[in-house]
């Protein structure tokens, strides 16, 4: 393991990695308007050649960069110098390989660890996108992979729940999945592969029923056939809305008002102008519009 504390700081312990001496150890740059550093980094070893077993020779280098970790210098980068090999038997080539990351990935694994610890403790799935510049279906599958190791105890629930979909493309065949969550402390539950009917019951009737029993609240969103399925597993719980679902059918739906009244007044007069160029005023809070 690397033993500089700079270099586990920011996800890196593969034992080959250096500075690159032809440069700043790091530089401050802005990325999408984001304080980024970025690390400059070379490695390289003695590799032997796939098919001849024999030392290969140095061919030059290859510059990668990889996502690191969020710090309290904000988004990291690590570019590296990466020793390029050749065989002088039969001209072979390959490129050093990193431990730290998965092979075809440019997301360093600690990256993908953070955001999942993050995402089972209290951060929403958009916040953390965010804040890590990664995709949530990353974060998803992620937290699938990690979820392997987590053997779930079928023998207790907690009494408030929460579910909700999300995309996760490939990870599931309808390319929606679905995350269980604890309601007291946001924490995820499971990751539950498909949010189909059928297959959202058969999981949730793995749990014993004196589990499904204890079950006082189920928070969702307001579409209509989960509130079926919820009343089949979960008889003695009470569906609760999710707020954000109810805000934005909210919004949805005064926006439509304001559309209509637009094309009830017609363009070229003043209402239809201030319809169209002062519409945020309408989604502000009432103290905060000044008059």
């Amino acid at each position: 393991m690397n033993n500089d504390i700079t270099m586990q700081m920011i996800g890196i312990n593969d034992p080959n990695i250096t500075y690159d001496d032809n440069t700043n150890q790091y530089d401050k740059v802005k990325s999408n308007g984001t304080a980024t550093v970025v690390w400059n980094l070379k490695l390289t070893y003695p590799r032997n050649c796939e098919n001849c077993n024999i030392l290969m020779n140095n061919n030059g280098f290859k510059k990668v960069s990889y996502k690191g970790p969020t710090t309290a210098a904000g988004l990291t980068t690590i570019r590296i110098k990466k020793q390029k090999y050749i065989c002088n038997k039969c001209k072979n080539t390959a490129i050093a390989i990193l431990n730290d990351i998965n092979k075809f990935d440019h997301i360093l694994r600690v990256v993908k660890i953070q955001a999942v610890l993050d995402y089972s403790t209290s951060s929403g799935l958009k916040d953390i996108s965010k804040r890590y510049e990664i995709s949530s279906n990353t974060v998803m599958r992620q937290a699938k992979g990690l979820a392997a190791y987590h053997k779930i105890g079928y023998h207790y629930i907690p009494k408030n729940i929460a579910f909700d979909d999300f995309k996760s493309g490939k990870m599931a065949p309808s390319g929606m999945s679905m995350a269980l969550m604890n309601s007291d402390n946001r924490r995820l539950i499971n990751i539950i592969e498909s949010r189909q009917g059928n297959y959202l019951e058969s999981y949730f009737l793995r749990y014993s029923l004196s589990a499904r029993l204890s079950v006082k609240t189920v928070t969702v969103d307001l579409f209509s056939p989960y509130r079926g399925l919820i009343n089949r597993v979960f008889p003695n719980a009470k569906i609760i809305a999710d707020r954000f679902h109810i805000i934005n059918r909210l919004y949805v739906a005064l926006n439509q008002e304001r559309i209509k009244l637009m094309n009830y007044f017609g363009s070229g007069i003043p209402e239809y102008r201030q319809l169209k160029n002062l519409y945020k005023l309408l989604f502000k809070k009432r103290e905060s519009v000044r008059l």
